[in-house]
């Protein structure tokens, strides 16, 4: 930011540096499209190469069947359970009621269908389905997508113990707690792409000392765990924001209603002034003419 504030002072002779940027970009959206059409590809080499390394596959497909089947009850769980038992404790209303199930429901499709975390569109509708105020849900919606992140979180502590688990590797009780500190804290900082909790997967098993073997079998599942991910954040975003609306929202909604108040008094008191003027003006108007008369 800086730099560019002090390449806008002398904007003639720093143009040449705007042109280099602007031609860095262009070459860089280049590659990330040639790498994006070569990543069904990749995917699939990295696939192959990970089960020819693997002397029994069918043990390896039933364990990563059981994996699969571990993150999917863990998102319902959260889904179901721990975020609306939360919405209850801190808002003291029921979170399954038909309006907040029915608004919810569009929003987590979209999401799902979707395959990504970052779904700000769909969980801003939902929010004002709900009935929420716009000025919380503006607020704490983006702030949520950024930094909240529990679905993505939970299948990158399974996916690590997974590894340990076809590696042969012993996990103490210390390096569990190890992954889910590391998984809490490197899901606050995945973008907003699919596929993007791969990398903190790799980071996180690399400084657990866990092999990265059969990290490529991943893939094989990780497309609908990544969909099914996104839906479980989408639900926790509505609802962090249904729990700040809970506490902020009358106050927010009595300071909108008496500044509102406020604006009316003026206007009509402007009003007033302005016929009373008016009528001042016509006066004096017609009593210069009745004097010239």
């Amino acid at each position: 930011m800086i730099f560019g504030m002090a390449m806008s002072v002398e904007r003639q002779r720093t143009a040449v540096m705007l042109d280099f940027f602007i031609a860095m970009r262009v070459i860089v959206f280049r590659i990330i499209t040639v790498l994006l059409w070569l990543l069904p590809l990749a995917s699939i080499s990295l696939i192959a190469a990970s089960i020819l390394g693997v002397d029994d596959i069918i043990d390896v497909f039933i364990s990563l069947g059981l994996f699969s089947a571990a993150v999917v009850a863990g998102l319902a769980v959260h889904t179901f359970i721990t975020v609306p038992l939360i919405y209850l404790i801190f808002t003291r209303k029921n979170p399954l009621k038909p309006v907040l199930l029915g608004s919810l429901r569009p929003g987590l499709f979209v999401t799902i269908i979707r395959s990504s975390i970052a779904s700000t569109v769909e969980v801003l509708n939902a929010c004002d389905r709900i009935g929420m105020n716009p000025k919380i849900y503006d607020f704490v919606v983006p702030l949520s997508i950024n930094f909240k992140k529990d679905g993505s979180a939970l299948f990158i502590t399974c996916s690590c113990v997974w590894l340990a688990q076809t590696e042969g590797a012993d996990l103490t009780s210390g390096n569990i707690v190890s992954i889910g500190i590391l998984a809490t804290a490197l899901a606050m900082c995945l973008p907003g792409i699919p596929s993007s909790s791969l990398v903190a997967i790799a980071t996180i098993a690399a400084s657990v000392g866990i092999p990265l073997n059969n990290i490529g079998i991943l893939f094989a599942m990780e497309w609908l765990l990544d969909a099914l991910r996104g839906g479980t954040n989408g639900v926790s975003y509505v609802v962090n924001t249904g729990v700040v609306d809970a506490w902020f929202g009358d106050e927010l909604k009595d300071e909108t209603t008496e500044n509102l108040r406020k604006n009316e008094s003026t206007n009509a008191a402007y009003g007033q002034v302005s016929e009373h003027s008016d009528d001042d003006v016509a006066f004096k108007i017609t009593e210069g003419n009745d004097t010239k008369l």
